[in-house]
């Protein structure tokens, strides 16, 4: 994925093909992004593995400091595979194919994946959306700014709205966000080039 717009575009044979991990427009938990996200998770998962072999050497009666030592080595090496296998993040992956005259929209998840496929003819337009996402759990936000202020560790943009500029594909029956950003200018070069592919 390119960092500065969150997508990566190619277009190849008659098929444009965009793949991002940018594609939902709202909040999933009061639990700040800053707070609890997928290094944190991993570091969890990781220390818990090397927690549960020291137990296990424990129950064993298997003790020593060369254990500590292999449960540190769990855990540096079982980090990255937890962060990069199983706390990965989604990928949604959009192609459309003029040639085919096919909309194929693949999201791979961390098991399997889920294909639809549309008729490129079905597609009616392709449009920006705005949208707008209140906090969505008003007492939990206060009571994670309470608790962050006894403590004097203020988290920024907790419980803010939050502003999504959203590339739609529009059918008669649905609308499909392929890609958000708060970025409005990635948003609308993502679309000025789909328009362009299209022509």
């Amino acid at each position: 994925m390119d960092k500065e717009t969150g997508y990566r575009l190619s277009i190849q044979d008659n098929a444009l093909r965009i793949e991002t991990s940018s594609f939902k427009i709202s909040k999933g938990s009061v639990l700040h992004s800053e707070v609890f996200n997928r290094e944190l998770s991993s570091v969890f998962f990781a220390g818990g593995l090397s927690m549960a072999y020291l137990t296990v050497m424990a129950l064993l009666h298997w003790a020593g400091y060369v254990h500590y030592g292999i449960s540190a080595i769990v855990f540096v090496l079982s980090y990255p595979l937890f962060r990069t296998y199983i706390f990965k993040e989604p990928v949604l992956e959009t192609v459309i194919d003029k040639k085919e005259q096919l909309i194929t929209i693949i999201w791979t998840k961390v098991f399997g994946k889920k294909v639809l496929k549309l008729r490129l003819n079905d597609l009616r337009d392709i449009v920006l959306a705005y949208v707008v996402t209140p906090p969505h759990n008003p007492d939990g936000v206060a009571f994670v700014q309470k608790i962050t202020s006894q403590h004097g560790t203020a988290i920024p943009g907790l419980g803010q709205t939050e502003h999504y500029y959203a590339v739609e594909l529009t059918f008669d029956t649905e609308r499909l966000v392929i890609f958000s950003s708060t970025d409005k200018e990635d948003s609308e070069g993502l679309l000025l080039k789909m328009e362009r592919f299209l022509e």
